[in-house]
């Protein structure tokens, strides 16, 4: 009986010392639950992993796309700072459900209050913060470009746009301002600059 119970303590022994050669996940620091193999050939990459936090990457770090391709540096970057802003609870949209006007966390009838953000990586670059309260947009919200750098930022209220809206070009000049009341934009109210921050007279010149 102690004979067993030794071989029981040392198999947990070693067990517990096995090395977990599973690779780590450089956006989030999570280990691999799963090997993946990329749906395109051509790649040179044979199989890379993805993390319970949904990025891919091979077992030497490279950060990839779902079809084995490495992401540039600042894809990496904004994918980082998406990761961050879980951990400070800020909640990502798609969390949310919207029930006649209303949003509410996905499995709760309570409208939701709190940070909220848009990630827009999916279908461009970069991403909005903001806030709800009692299940309406409300209050600053701000979006920032792939390279991280702000590029609109406006206030809400009970889910319209309030107030004046700025946007700004990636060089960090002054693009656009507009004012709005009750989610409508003031007639006459809109300013735009182009690059060199020269002001013109419409979006297109600005463009």
């Amino acid at each position: 009986m102690e004979k067993i119970a030794y071989l029981l303590l040392l198999l947990v022994f070693l067990i517990g010392c096995a090395k977990d050669d599973r690779p780590i996940c450089p956006i989030c620091d999570k280990r691999a639950t799963m090997q993946m193999h990329p749906r395109m050939s051509g790649t040179g990459i044979k199989s890379y992993y993805k993390c319970d936090n949904e990025h891919n990457f091979t077992k030497g770090g490279v950060v990839v796309s779902m079809f084995g391709e490495p992401l540039s540096e600042d894809k990496i970057k904004l994918l980082k700072r998406l990761e961050s802003l879980e951990a400070v609870e800020l909640i990502p949209e798609s969390e949310l459900k919207i029930r006649e006007g209303t949003y509410y966390v996905k499995g709760s009838n309570i409208p939701y209050t709190g940070k909220y953000y848009e990630d827009y990586s999916i279908i461009g670059d970069g991403y909005l913060e903001g806030s709800f309260k009692n299940g309406k947009k409300n209050g600053l919200y701000t979006v920032y470009n792939g390279n991280l750098k702000k590029i609109k930022e406006g206030n809400s209220k009970d889910g319209k746009n309030v107030g004046l809206q700025t946007e700004w070009h990636d060089n960090g000049q002054k693009k656009k301002e507009v004012n709005y009341k009750d989610g409508e934009e003031v007639e006459g109210s809109a300013k735009y600059w182009n690059r060199k921050g020269e002001p013109v007279d419409s979006i297109i010149k600005a463009e």
